[in-house]
């Protein structure tokens, strides 16, 4: 059984504003065949407040967040 970890409140975290920027300038985030998301990126899943190659059920809220220009400098 694979090891379970607490997201704590992080200091120093990037927050959305920061993920929407590393989304454009890296991606970091893919779909698979099945149409799970998974972050592939540690750092825009850490900006973002999620874990790195965990599977989400359902990936169209994350991208329309990530994809969205609202509060974006």
């Amino acid at each position: 059984m694979p090891a379970k970890r607490r997201l704590g409140k992080q200091r120093g975290n990037v927050g959305i504003d920061g993920a929407r920027i590393l989304f454009r300038a890296n991606g970091g985030f893919a779909t698979t065949l099945s149409g799970a998301g998974i972050f592939t990126d540690e750092a825009l899943a850490e900006a973002y407040g999620s874990l790195p190659l965990i599977a989400y059920p359902d990936p169209h809220e994350i991208l329309d967040t990530l994809r969205s220009e609202k509060d974006v400098p």
